[in-house]
C-alpha cells in the first residue's frame, strides 16, 4: 500500500495475492499502514489524525481507534512484541500507546514533544 488520497485502505490483489477485505473507517487520506508482529492486527495512519487498529481475527473489523492527535498521522511503528505502538504526527510529536488496553478507544502512554516540525516517521 502506497500513500493516497482515497480514505479507504485496500488489499490489492497481484498475480499471487487477492483481496481480503477493505477497511473503510478514515474521513481522510490514510499515510501509512503495519502490520503487528504476529500479523493478528493492522494499524492505518490517517490525515484524520487518527488511527485505526483492524483484527484479523474478527475479519478485519475495527478493534480500537486512536485519536488523541490533533494533526494528520504520518507513521507508525510497532514495538518487537506488539505491545506498544508508537504514532509520528504533523502536530509535532510522538505519542506511544498499549496496544494490549481496552478494546474500543485508548489513550497514549506517553506524548514526546518538542520537536520543532511536521513529525514523519518513527520506527
Amino acid at each position: 500500500m502506497g500513500v493516497t488520497s482515497d480514505p479507504t485502505a485496500e488489499l490489492r490483489p497481484t498475480s499471487r495475492y487477492r483481496q481480503v477485505a477493505q477497511l473503510t473507517g478514515h474521513k481522510r487520506a490514510i499515510a501509512a499502514t503495519k502490520f503487528c508482529p504476529s500479523g493478528e492486527l493492522l494499524a492505518s495512519a490517517s490525515a484524520d489524525a487518527s488511527v485505526m487498529l483492524w483484527s484479523a481475527k474478527t475479519r478485519w473489523s475495527c478493534e480500537r481507534q486512536l485519536d488523541e492527535h490533533a494533526q494528520g498521522i504520518n507513521d507508525v511503528a510497532w514495538g518487537h512484541d506488539a505491545t506498544f505502538l508508537a504514532t509520528a504526527s504533523d502536530d509535532k510529536t510522538v505519542k506511544l500507546w498499549e496496544s494490549d488496553g481496552p478494546t474500543d478507544r485508548a489513550q497514549a502512554l506517553s506524548t514526546f514533544s518538542g520537536h520543532a516540525s511536521y513529525v514523519f516517521c518513527c520506527a
